[in-house]
């Protein structure tokens, strides 16, 4: 069973301040969980793929095994001699009041996660009236994890083939793009991730990545803060697609 340690807050200031999952017994098997996955961003040094998604494509390779976040794991994995401390009951019970959801996770892929720890992490935080916001790598290898996380794409096509496959997905936007709103070739529409358009919300605070969550209910919910305009509620609010609403970013880092 792969070793998954939960912590109860975050500095990231992208996410806000909620329980973090970290994946992994060590940084080899977080490195695995992601390979496994055919992740095209981890870096080739670790036997990905460097970015390359197609013969036309590239983008560029994971920020996480190098740098800040993995630095985070490391002492991470230094002071988790005490098991407790990175549980997820724990964690979850020491969430700051204004955390509305978990983040899985900061590193490595949920893939790699039995269906019983998936299904503990997802009882847990209906438990403590969470959500679970993330993102899976591979999502055609882990059907398991369809109606729980957003599925990671990396073109508009591939983004309608995860839709016509059961999911909702982020994508990584043209870098040309402009605009709050896009469509895909077959028609769906998605959103620019509003902590990034927008830089005045939060992903706590958004909840549009929250794949339990109603992505129309949560566009309301931003239009009535003043993040988003009533004219982009309205477009996506009355779009055939709207519950597969698209979470699109210019860059994945």
């Amino acid at each position: 069973m792969e070793t998954i340690r939960w912590t109860s807050t975050s500095k990231n200031t992208k996410t806000g301040s909620i329980p973090t999952a970290w994946i992994g017994e060590d940084k080899k098997a977080c490195i695995k969980s992601c390979k496994d996955s055919k992740c095209p961003l981890l870096n080739k040094r670790y036997g990905g793929k460097n970015g390359q998604i197609n013969t036309k494509t590239k983008l560029r390779p994971c920020y996480a095994h190098n740098g800040q976040v993995a630095f985070a794991f490391a002492s991470i994995i230094r002071a988790s001699k005490n098991p407790s401390r990175y549980s997820i009951k724990h964690a979850f019970s020491k969430a700051l009041r204004s955390a509305r959801m978990v983040r899985l996770s900061a590193i490595g892929n949920a893939g790699s996660l039995s269906t019983e720890q998936g299904d503990e992490i997802m009882k847990e935080a209906k438990a403590n009236n969470l959500g679970v916001l993330g993102y899976i790598a591979g999502f055609s290898i882990y059907p398991y994890w369809r109606d729980k996380l957003m599925a990671s794409t990396y073109t508009l096509k591939m983004a309608d083939v995860a839709i016509k496959r059961g999911w909702r997905p982020s994508t990584v936007l043209p870098e040309d793009h402009e605009g709050e709103t896009f469509e895909t070739p077959a028609g769906n529409i998605g959103i620019q991730c509003p902590a990034i358009y927008h830089k005045t919300v939060n992903c706590n605070q958004c909840g549009l990545c929250v794949r339990k969550w109603d992505p129309v209910k949560q566009i309301k919910r931003l239009k009535n803060m003043g993040i988003i305009s009533k004219r982009t509620y309205r477009t996506i609010k009355h779009h055939k697609q709207a519950k597969n609403l698209i979470i699109g970013f210019i860059t994945h880092q």
